[in-house]
């Protein structure tokens, strides 16, 4: 595999990209690739032909960019071209470990980090911060529920488990 730098003007977006690249998303993207700098390259065919990476593309336009890294995909059969555009975004698709994704957001909140740049919106972050941070109730092992406050986990070198979803760590 080799990632090479190509002048933006002579990537051809694919015109039938079923995947949808809304206006919030591009900024999205391109706000990080001004954080990040141009991690992921766009993934083309040999004739340059955007098969994976048309929001990046986009964005890209957006910053302005003269050239971005892409790899050239020459291996790839018409067929397998056109399926692996729809497996690349289908497959990643997912849901979210809440628990550990509100504690990596804390601490990038601690350390005074704009948490916009992880992609969530305001409201989004806001909701999944108070979630852990608000009085939860958890199921200890009398089968009694009991409230419990997230300062009680601040104890040093205790094991401890996360009220909500059980996941078990040591201080």
């Amino acid at each position: 595999m080799n990632i090479q730098m190509l002048n933006l003007d002579k990537i051809i977006p694919y015109p039938n990209n079923p995947k949808l690249h809304p206006e919030v998303q591009i900024k999205k993207i391109a706000n990080s690739i001004q954080e990040f700098g141009f991690k992921v390259p766009i993934l083309v065919d040999k004739e340059y032909n955007i098969i994976a990476g048309h929001g990046r593309y986009l964005a890209a336009r957006r910053l302005g960019l003269k050239e971005v890294p892409v790899i050239i995909a020459s291996d790839l059969t018409p067929a397998q071209v056109k399926a692996f555009r729809i497996a690349d975004n289908k497959v990643t698709e997912s849901e979210w470990e809440i628990e550990l994704l509100t504690i990596e957001l804390n601490q990038l909140k601690e350390q005074g980090y704009d948490l916009e740049l992880t992609g969530f919106n305001e409201n989004e972050i806001q909701n999944l911060i108070n979630e852990i941070n608000n009085y939860q109730v958890i199921n200890d092992y009398s089968s009694k529920n009991k409230e419990v406050n997230m300062d009680d986990f601040e104890n040093g070198g205790n094991w401890h488990e996360c009220p909500k979803c059980g996941f078990k760590f040591q201080d």
